[in-house]
């Protein structure tokens, strides 16, 4: 009878602990969308790949840089890109993008040293994190930029 009485006092006490953290929960808030402005900040980035030139050669392709995005579609920065023919080093970039709801988007990334690139997007981690591949016909490139301090 009072190992009964004691199962149920520390089934009580346990039903209770449970209770009691329950309460400290938090709702998880989902993200509700991205927009232009879900890009801002200072990134770096790198990608990597392979492009066809006009004689259907192949080259390697590889790109680290940093820019910084002002969170209206514009964003500057400079970069270093090795062509599997050229390097280019501390090559200056600007460029525009667009952010849609559903966090894909776009971008012309303009460089002074070389031609232009286009990309797609895919934001993450509330824009920390964005995912890239070049669309420019005969490119297989792909890459990740990440946010390095958010806009002031």
């Amino acid at each position: 009878m009072i190992r009964k009485i004691l199962k149920g006092a520390v089934l009580v006490l346990a039903l209770g602990f449970a209770v009691e953290k329950l309460n400290d929960l938090r709702p998880v808030k989902a993200q509700s969308g991205c927009s232009v402005s879900s890009m801002v900040g200072a990134y770096t980035y790198v990608l990597n790949g392979s492009y066809f030139d006009n004689q259907n050669n192949q080259y390697g392709y590889s790109s680290s840089g940093h820019l910084n995005a002002d969170g209206n579609g514009h964003f500057s920065g400079t970069e270093t890109t090795d062509d599997g023919a050229t390097l280019y080093q501390n090559d200056t970039v600007t460029g525009t993008y667009t952010i849609n709801s559903d966090c894909s988007g776009s971008a012309l990334f303009n460089l002074a040293l070389d031609d232009a690139v286009n990309v797609d997007l895919n934001l993450t981690n509330n824009g920390k994190i964005i995912n890239i591949i070049e669309t420019d016909d005969g490119s297989q490139v792909v890459g990740a930029a990440q946010q390095q301090f958010p806009a002031l």
